[in-house]
Order: C-alpha cells, then sequence, then structure tokens
C-alpha cells in the first residue's frame, strides 16, 4: 500500500494531472499528502511575441501593416523598452523597427511594424522581440507568418447613380495607385 504522496511542486501545472485530481484520489484512498515548494518565489524574466496580425494576401507596394502583441513576464526596470523588428526571409536587416515600453508582471503591448513588399512572391515574414539578459526562454521571442505577394492589376467596377463623397474617395485611391506604377487605368 502507498505510505503518502510527496509532491514537489513550484505551484504550476505543466504537464500530468492537476494537483486537485491528485487530492480527490489520495483522499479516497486515506493516503496521506505532503507538499514541498521548490523554486524561486519570482517569475522569471521572459519576453515573447503572444501574436501577430496580418493580412494573408498583398499586392506589390501596398502596405502591410504587422500587428504584435508582446508580453513581459517577470519584473522589468520602470521605463523599460523592448526592441521589436520586422524580418524577412533572406534578409538579415530589419525592414522596420520599433521600441515598445513594456511593463512588469505579464501585461502586454502592442506594437505595428510596416513595409512595402518590392516584388511578388510567397514571403515568410518574421516579427521578434530582442532577446534581454538572462532571458528564460528566447525560443518565444519570433513569429513568422506568409503573405502572398501578388504583382496584378486590381479591377474596380463601382456603379452608381450619382457621384457620392465614397466614390470620389475610391476614384482618387485608384488613380494616385495608378500613377505610382505603369499600370494603366480607365476611370
Amino acid at each position: 500500500p502507498t505510505a503518502a504522496v510527496l509532491y514537489f511542486t513550484d505551484g504550476n501545472t505543466t504537464h500530468g494531472p492537476s494537483i486537485s485530481n491528485i487530492a480527490s484520489y489520495a483522499k479516497q484512498r486515506s493516503i496521506p499528502m505532503v507538499f514541498f515548494g521548490v523554486g524561486s518565489e519570482t517569475i522569471p524574466t521572459d519576453l515573447r511575441v503572444a501574436d501577430v496580425l496580418t493580412q494573408p494576401t498583398a499586392f506589390v507596394d501596398d502596405l502591410l501593416h504587422f500587428d504584435a502583441q508582446i508580453v513581459g513576464d517577470g519584473q522589468y526596470p520602470i521605463g523599460f523598452r523592448a526592441r521589436v523588428q520586422l524580418l524577412r526571409q533572406g534578409t538579415a536587416k530589419p525592414l522596420d523597427e520599433r521600441s515598445v515600453a513594456i511593463s512588469p508582471n505579464g501585461s502586454s503591448a502592442n506594437v505595428r511594424l510596416r513595409h512595402r513588399p518590392p516584388k511578388a512572391g510567397k514571403w515568410r515574414y518574421t516579427v521578434r522581440v530582442l532577446p534581454i539578459q538572462n532571458e528564460a526562454d528566447t525560443n518565444n521571442n519570433h513569429v513568422t507568418k506568409e503573405v502572398d505577394v501578388r504583382d496584378e492589376t486590381i479591377r474596380v467596377m463601382l456603379v452608381q447613380e450619382y457621384p457620392s463623397p465614397e466614390f470620389r474617395f475610391l476614384k482618387s485611391l485608384l488613380e494616385r495607385q495608378t500613377q505610382r506604377g505603369t499600370r494603366t487605368k480607365s476611370i
């Protein structure tokens, strides 16, 4: 028979059954449980890219936005700013770089990175936060997204009874877009 359950824990369940499941099992069988707290009371310092939102398809010379959520776990000095970069597969130099204020204890900060792809192709873009000294886990410092960049002409047909503000805006936008490239226009 089991004499006792010795439970060594840092307070976090990361793998296996939860402590409540083990406690109910031990209670049903009248097995005493002894808990030993191990580890540090402070949360390890860790920066991570929690999420990145971008459009999956874009056109050449469109402005792509990469909206990233950066989370800082642990303690950071007041006014600490993390450096966030946008990289594209095959390039070493960042396409865009921003710094974002990180508050302690798991709060998140949002940052928007921008890029205009100069040529078509399926590109893998990586948003990364630069690691800091004594960081607990650097494997979560980046997220990669694939964007299909196309070199195609946009064809728009807007039929309306009379010119509205929306029509004028769309016409102006399309005229500006076609003036930048060599594409023809018909309005």
